[in-house]
């Protein structure tokens, strides 16, 4: 599992945690959803997840739904060390483009509890300076809208679009991927589900009327053909790499679940099913000369415009 989907899965099961504490009769996976955006499929995993762990949570069913409780009363008192305290420092980093969220808002408080409290001077562990950008009144609007499971409609400014344009969604879930912060939303005009990049939003308004339910999205189907963020059916694509960049195919891939077909000449063939073939067009070209995109068709075409566009520049 890629790590920004990794992340993504502890925040949504810590969140289960914490709205299980917050209800003595328990919670029906319905109520989960609501509260945490979660498809049934997605909260179902993570419910067995937590009970693998060792979280004791209870379930019975109860005029005729199956209710989920935590057994005992609260979350046990946190009473972390200075190596935890810089564990938690180190997360905060992290999850800088989430300020804004209840999530990170809680997480703020715990910190700021403890502040006097600093790492030991022999800890080898830190985390450099990063160029991460924060949306915080964006990202606080679309987390209120979500868990509210409120309709929002938003001006977008797509790449290929000169103005923006007005969007109404059903907005899902919240992923954070390379810095970067994207909102996953079904699109009411086109009926699917899209992925919105937080920094191209502007003019967000909660509607007043409720999200319609879309029982069938799933984080992590939607992505698992994904390169970066984009969501869709898988292409089968094949790029070569010529043999002065082969060794970094692994470093930097276009897929975690590619494949690598080594030459005769030293090239390396990497092959895989990615979602649409914008980002894998993307990918090819920031290998320059040192890259072909051998198929389909549709992407060999999309990266030859991109080539040609630039040379007319020249």
């Amino acid at each position: 599992m890629a790590g920004s989907r990794l992340r993504a899965m502890v925040v949504r099961q810590w969140e289960i945690v914490t709205e299980l504490c917050q209800r003595r009769r328990g919670m029906t996976v319905n109520q989960l959803g609501e509260a945490t955006g979660a498809s049934r499929a997605t909260l179902y995993r993570d419910l067995k997840n937590l009970l693998e762990a060792g979280v004791p949570i209870n379930s019975e069913r109860i005029n005729g739904e199956m209710r989920y409780r935590l057994m005992g009363l609260s979350v046990p008192p946190l009473n972390p060390t200075p190596i935890q305290i810089a564990a938690l420092h180190m997360a905060r980093h992290v999850m800088t483009p989430l300020a804004g969220t209840r999530l990170v808002v809680e997480l703020d408080r715990l910190l700021a509890r403890y502040s006097l409290i600093r790492p030991p001077a022999d800890e080898p562990l830190s985390i450099g300076p990063a160029e991460i950008k924060s949306w915080p009144g964006r990202v606080k609007q679309l987390d209120r809208a979500i868990h509210d499971g409120k309709r929002i409609a938003f001006d977008y400014q797509s790449v290929g679009q000169n103005q923006p344009r007005r969007r109404t969604v059903d907005p899902m879930s919240i992923h954070s991927h390379q810095g970067h912060l994207y909102l996953i939303a079904h699109d009411t005009e086109r009926d699917a589900l899209r992925t919105f990049k937080v920094a191209r939003l502007s003019d967000i308004a909660m509607l007043d009327r409720p999200a319609d339910p879309h029982p069938e999205y799933d984080e992590e189907a939607l992505f698992a053909h994904a390169a970066q963020v984009w969501s869709g059916d898988p292409i089968p694509v094949a790029i070569r790499l010529t043999a002065r960049v082969a060794r970094f195919a692994t470093e930097w891939p276009l897929s975690s679940r590619q494949t690598l077909d080594g030459q005769p000449d030293g090239s390396v063939i990497v092959r895989a099913s990615v979602a649409g073939t914008v980002e894998a067009m993307r990918w090819t070209l920031r290998w320059g000369r040192d890259a072909e995109a051998l198929s389909p068709p549709e992407l060999r075409d999309a990266v030859k415009k991109q080539l040609l566009g630039a040379v007319e520049h020249y």
